[in-house]
């Protein structure tokens, strides 16, 4: 948007005030929003006017940006302290640090593999033996390892390559069946 014009805090009151009635279509190019706050920031040095003037000019580019009084506040905030306004990256909201590696899931797997699963507390005791009386380094984090922790990558559909990796076989169940027996039709 072209506001080159408005120089002063009067003309941007003038403004808003014409303009009332008036909806804009706000960019959705972010980073061209995001240098639209800059640069009103910057120009009319948002930092060093009174409070009433601040207002006029929150208000002009809450109208032109259309973004809410609580993300513009924000980006406002973070431009005070870093002198730019720049998108915060996160890896996403459940990105937490894994604790165990692929390869102690894998190490959980053989076990299971080779004590047929046994229950939680039980596989719990023989990493904690295999860590501790045994000296194998291997298990040193999965030792430590919680059975509630111990029973989620078990569950089904939770890790496919570690499903491969039980290696658990179930008997088919036999069906009985009586011979010699027929079945009578019903005729009608």
């Amino acid at each position: 948007m072209n506001d080159s014009k408005l120089n002063s805090i009067e003309q941007i009151r003038e403004f808003l005030e014409g303009t009332a009635e008036v909806t804009f279509t706000t960019p959705t190019d972010e980073p061209q929003r995001r240098m639209f706050v800059t640069r009103i920031l910057k120009r009319f040095r948002y930092f060093t006017l009174t409070k009433g003037h601040r207002g006029v000019l929150f208000s002009y580019m809450q109208r032109l940006t259309g973004y809410s009084r609580q993300h513009l506040s924000r980006l406002i905030t973070q431009y005070r302290e870093s002198k730019s306004i720049t998108p915060k990256t996160r890896a996403s909201r459940t990105s937490f640090s894994h604790k165990y590696t692929r390869e102690d899931m894998r190490l959980l797997a053989e076990v299971d593999s080779l004590h047929d699963t046994l229950s939680g507390p039980a596989t719990k005791v023989l990493l904690e033996r295999a860590c501790r009386v045994f000296g194998d380094v291997r298990f040193v984090r999965l030792a430590q390892i919680s059975v509630s922790h111990l029973c989620a990558p078990r569950q089904a559909g939770c890790q496919p390559w570690m499903k491969k990796r039980r290696n658990t076989y179930s008997r088919v169940p036999s069906i009985f069946r009586e011979i010699g027996n027929l079945l009578r039709i019903n005729k009608m």
